[in-house]
């Protein structure tokens, strides 16, 4: 994607408090700092905002015969988190006992074996688990459901690192304001929502900053 970075009309708004203050016209700087926005652009924190928006922290692995394959589009449940939950990442499998029955087991935080007993329980009721109460949703993909799946959840704020790292911003040319976005992903569809949704923070926090520096 590509991104053009415009700060004229912030411009002509510091332009004119420039007009009756010395101190800020001498400090002023004209001209748009293109690295700058695309340090912004590529940040965690942005992309923080982007993992929550696209509820990236959680991903849904289906156990096969001598693999794993993610189900970023097509997973036959989804989990919501009832409250906070401390750990900064939790998985966990679930495997489907009856039409609406799950069993949860194989409990890990950060990676490490916890030991917990398993838990029963039903798609669509809050779940109690190490982590705090949980509630899997069926989806239109839950006839599918064969194989086990493996639910891993990581905080935003820790996630967002490696999403920052997959995300690259480059200059069109030496005297260009066009910034080209690309982003690497197992799954085209969600390379392009974490661009689009990048793009929206993005502008979000542009007009944010520029009225809170015309204030």
């Amino acid at each position: 994607s590509k991104v053009i970075v415009n700060d004229e009309t912030e411009n002509s708004t510091l332009r004119s408090l420039a007009s009756i203050t010395t101190t800020y016209r001498r400090s002023y700087n004209s001209g748009p700092n293109v690295y700058n926005e695309m340090e912004a652009l590529t940040s965690p924190d942005i992309m923080k905002i982007v993992a929550s928006r696209l509820g990236l922290e959680t991903s849904y692995t289906a156990k096969q015969f001598m693999r794993t394959r993610e189900l970023y589009s097509s997973t036959p449940v989804v989990m919501t988190l009832c409250g906070d939950n401390p750990t900064s990442s939790f998985s966990f499998e679930v495997k489907r006992t009856g039409d609406d029955e799950v069993l949860l087991r194989r409990f890990k935080v950060s990676g490490k074996d916890i030991g917990s007993q398993a838990v029963r329980g039903h798609l669509g009721d809050s779940l109690s688990t190490p982590f705090g109460n949980i509630i899997l949703t069926p989806t239109s993909y839950i006839d599918d459901w064969k194989n086990d799946i493996i639910v891993s959840w990581v905080n935003a704020t820790v996630l967002s690192r490696g999403l920052a790292a997959r995300l690259n911003a480059t200059l069109s040319g030496k005297e260009s304001s066009v910034v080209i976005l690309s982003y690497t992903d197992y799954f085209p569809a969600r390379a392009v929502a974490v661009i689009s949704s990048v793009i929206d923070v993005y502008n979000e926090e542009w007009i944010h900053n520029k009225n809170r520096n015309a204030r």
